[in-house]
């Protein structure tokens, strides 16, 4: 004790360790514990079900969607998702991109599909290919027979080409 009546620190841990010696002070402490730590892991486990909740309830993206968007940058991605469903794996076909209006990196658009059209195999010989993707370009301005146009969005077009 100090002179003012105080317990110093030496008697308080005195006295703590005389308590927890006692093994009744010991298994109090310890419940008391055991029931902080369990309320603590309640009040998670509600922000977890809430969570778990809200992720059943929104819409899931679609996981297409997600990878096709950092291709957004550089072409429609409405052309580049019809263009695939609408060119069988097999077939060949080349991307024309047209000058009116202006595309500002006509090279980034052709890789574009070039890279989302995997494995259908790209030419750049429009009398090699079985399908045209045309951007910003008129479909008769090819001036190559087809049997179909498919619409891929306000700029883009598909042909098929007549063999």
């Amino acid at each position: 004790m100090t002179p003012d009546g105080t317990p110093d620190g030496r008697s308080l841990r005195a006295a703590l360790v005389a308590a927890l010696t006692d093994r009744r002070s010991l298994l109090a402490v310890a419940a008391i514990a055991v029931v902080v730590e369990l309320a603590a892991a309640a009040g998670n486990i509600r922000a977890v079900v809430r969570a778990g909740r809200e992720g059943l309830d929104a819409r899931s993206a679609i996981l297409r969607d997600a990878d096709l968007d950092p291709l957004a940058a550089y072409a429609p991605t409405g052309a580049l998702a019809l263009a695939r469903e609408a060119i069988p794996a097999d077939a060949t076909y080349t991307v024309v991109v047209g000058a009116s209006p202006p595309v500002a990196d006509p090279g980034a658009i052709r890789l574009a599909f070039r890279l989302w059209l995997q494995p259908r195999r790209y030419t750049r010989r429009v009398s090699e290919a079985q399908w045209i993707v045309t951007f910003h370009q008129s479909s008769e301005d090819l001036k190559v027979p087809y049997t179909r146009e498919i619409g891929l969005g306000p700029d883009a077009n598909l042909l098929e080409v007549a063999r």
